[in-house]
């Protein structure tokens, strides 16, 4: 007996010593310890497998420890690289210790040179009620990652597979049936629980990623009560879901899903929902990972089958190996009464005749030598697409997390999210879309709120509700409508028929309409009002939005424009002799010219070329240009005073900004030389982010909102502003863009 015993121990660990994997046994690490990383998944990075897993206690599955790392050769020897996501010690945090914590998988984004890991997370104290989903990157594949955010998945949007809306009499009756009725059911096929969690977000538990041949990354859930899998597009640095999923397997049951291609074929292994107690695997398969799936018989074969040999799916691992790609199915053998005590089910999938996977058990068996691909050494312009990611995601992170969404629609607000738009536009990160999105609903997608026209003003500066026609109330449309746009799929006229965009159509309307032309009079109303008439004109189609934009703007040259560089005064009170700087110069406002630059930009982007006063404003822009490229401080940056330094010295970052992103959309559309022009934005970028972002994120050196260079105001690294974030985010995604060019 006792020998027998022995032999027993000497077989459980034999897969340290003997070259084979023993599923069910004790798998040691290099050092004697039984692996610890459950529910996990592996991935190969420049060499080397790194397996990620969910840290067991002895007596809990909750989470007090993390994720743990272990990193292999040849897929059966495993060496224990520590925690990789740590749990916080911090009362209230998402991933507090106590949380539950399941089913982490990290994959590699090529693009951006991060580490991104995905897993299922429960709040702590409130069981399974949370099904959220957490985020955490980081910069090496071992870690340590930083966590970014838990959320659950698509709130406030259907998905893309479902053809028609519940009816609200339908949903109530669902909502009061018993489960497993036939017409229960029904409903549940029909998007019941969708609606259920449409305003707060879709459930997400038992998950996964999968990224495709294109690079496309998904991530693949169990929702709905895990009645229903989801399957969710990721944005392009795989930090966030991009807002477009899709069902299958409605009202199932599935959960575990472990995803994977062979040929032109996708599987998806799954398992039944019957808490810790192992059950019947699953298995679908597709000809798009968005569907449809159908299913298949249980791949499993031989003894225990019919529970998946007493395990539960967590991954398949392609491994490419001298014969081709061969596949691994990974399965976690649960012992809920000592967590920490979970086996490891690694098996080998083959393919039978008709090409369908199928899995045999095997007590012990040798993987075949993987080969080993290293990670091409990213080039110095990779290194600086991915430095720019970074910067716009500290800034913009930073900016969110220390402020809320829900303030009005005035100017200054309006122009931090022209710029976030613009970052979304980039990175397709969903929750900067959801914060743009909150502030217009919070402000009932208007400006300035006066009903009547006859009392809307605008002739002077007025932050009251009746200054309807002043451009500082109108900036907001920008964002409005880019919105119905982003989620309309483009510019049309049916986006006339979104209750989001009728304010904008109400007042920019009535301005188009107007016989007065005298609304632009200080440079600022360039950038606010100007790229909303186009984006106007994008929407209708009517030209009437152009000819009101050329007229107003011929108003704003004939009182604050200096004729001899192009450069604009910020208004009437500051043109030149009237007005100069302590010693006698032009005092063109760095600000004040950056709104004008940015605007046009903004214009031409929108304005068909063949439009009777495109010239104009293509002249008007490069002439600017010029002027401003001229009036660059060696550090990079322009003064307040742009012809005069010494009125108010020093660096200032949103005209800098609202310059780099001018410049670079010209060099971008090939109006600008890039050889006359890239030598000023390399100036500009190195003063952007080598002073004015701060470690934190914060973007210092932001003049506070005014109408001139001041002398003797102060500014210093803590001065902040949300326009000047808009302008950098702006001027960033048009950086990145020249780089992918």
């Amino acid at each position: 007996m006792v020998f027998a015993l022995l032999s027993c121990m000497m077989m459980s660990v034999q897969a340290k010593t003997d070259g084979q994997i023993h599923p069910g046994a004790i798998w040691q690490d290099n050092r004697g310890i039984h692996i610890n990383a459950h529910g996990g998944g592996v991935m190969q990075y420049n060499g080397t497998y790194y397996w990620f897993g969910e840290h067991k206690a002895e007596n809990t599955s909750s989470a007090l420890v993390g994720v743990t790392c272990y990193t292999s050769k040849d897929l059966v020897h495993w060496n224990y690289q520590g925690v990789a996501l740590s749990v916080s010690d911090q009362p209230g945090s998402d991933i507090e210790k106590g949380c539950i914590l399941e089913r982490p998988k990290v994959v590699y984004n090529e693009a951006t040179g991060k580490f991104v890991m995905w897993f299922h997370l429960e709040l702590k104290g409130r069981g399974y009620a949370a099904a959220r989903y957490g985020v955490a990157v980081s910069n090496n594949p071992a870690g340590p990652y930083r966590f970014l955010r838990s959320e659950r998945s698509c709130a406030g949007l259907y998905p893309q597979n479902l053809a028609h809306r519940m009816s609200v009499s339908d949903y109530r009756k669902g909502l009061k049936m018993g489960w497993w009725t036939p017409a229960w059911q029904n409903l549940v096929k029909h998007g019941l629980y969708i609606e259920r969690d449409f305003d707060n977000g879709q459930m997400s538990r038992d998950q996964t990623i999968f990224v495709d041949d294109d690079g496309k990354a998904y991530h693949v859930f169990s929702s709905e009560e895990n009645l229903t899998l989801h399957i969710a597009e990721l944005n392009k640095d795989y930090t966030a879901e991009t807002g477009r999923y899709w069902t299958m397997a409605e009202g199932g049951q599935n959960e575990a899903p472990a995803v994977f291609k062979h040929g032109d074929t996708y599987w998806m292994i799954t398992s039944g929902c019957t808490g810790w107690a192992p059950n019947k695997a699953r298995m679908f398969w597709a000809k798009s990972i968005t569907g449809p799936w159908h299913q298949v018989d249980n791949p499993c074969r031989g003894p225990k089958s019919d529970i998946t040999f007493g395990g539960q799916s967590t991954f398949v691992l392609p491994v490419l190996t001298q014969k081709g790609t061969e596949y691994i199915f990974m399965a976690d053998i649960w012992r809920p009464q000592h967590p920490n005590d979970a086996r490891y089910i690694w098996l080998p999938i083959d393919f039978d005749t008709a090409g369908t996977p199928v899995i045999h058990w095997q007590d012990a068996w040798t993987p075949s030598k993987p080969v080993l691909k290293r990670a091409v050494k990213n080039d110095a312009l990779t290194v600086r697409k991915q430095e720019v990611l970074s910067y716009i995601q500290l800034v913009n992170d930073y900016w969110q997390a220390n402020n809320k969404p829900e303030v009005r629609s005035f100017w200054d607000h309006a122009a931090y999210h022209t710029g976030n738009i613009a970052a979304y536009q980039l990175t397709g990160n969903r929750s900067w879309l959801n914060y743009s999105s909150t502030w217009g609903e919070y402000n009932k997608w208007m400006g300035a709120r006066e009903s009547n026209p006859a009392k809307w003003k605008y002739l002077k500066y007025g932050e009251g509700q009746d200054y309807v026609l002043f451009g500082d109330w109108q900036i907001c449309f920008q964002t409005y409508l880019d919105l119905v746009a982003i989620e309309q799929g483009g510019y049309s006229r049916k986006m006339m028929e979104d209750p989001r965009v009728a304010r904008a159509i109400e007042v920019m309307g009535y301005e188009a309409d107007s016989k007065v032309h005298d609304y632009w009079w200080w440079a600022d109303a360039l950038y606010m009002v100007m790229p909303v008439m186009t984006k106007m004109y994008k929407m209708t189609g009517d030209e009437k939005y152009l000819d009101k934009l050329y007229e107003n703007i011929c108003y704003s040259d004939s009182i604050m424009l200096d004729e001899k560089t192009g450069l604009y005064f910020r208004d009437g009170r500051y043109v030149y002799p009237k007005h100069k700087t302590n010693s006698g110069k032009k005092d063109f406002w760095a600000r004040g010219d950056g709104w004008v630059l940015a605007g046009l930009a903004k214009v031409l982007q929108d304005m068909p070329s063949d439009y009777r006063h495109y010239r104009f404003f293509l002249e008007k822009y490069k002439k600017l240009a010029k002027s401003v490229a001229a009036l660059q401080q060696k550090e990079g940056y322009w003064t307040r005073s742009m012809m005069d330094a010494e009125q108010a010295p020093g660096p200032e970052t949103s005209g800098t900004a609202f310059f780099t992103y001018g410049l670079l959309w010209g060099i971008n559309h090939q109006i600008l030389s890039a050889k006359e022009y890239m030598p000023v934005i390399n100036r500009s970028w190195h003063y952007l982010t080598k002073t004015a972002i701060q470690g934190n994120g914060k973007l210092g050196y932001v003049q506070p909102i005014g109408d001139r260079a001041i002398p003797g105001q102060v500014i210093n690294a803590d001065s902040q502003a949300n326009f000047g974030v808009g302008a950098f985010l702006l001027a960033a995604t048009e950086y990145y863009y020249y780089l992918s060019k």
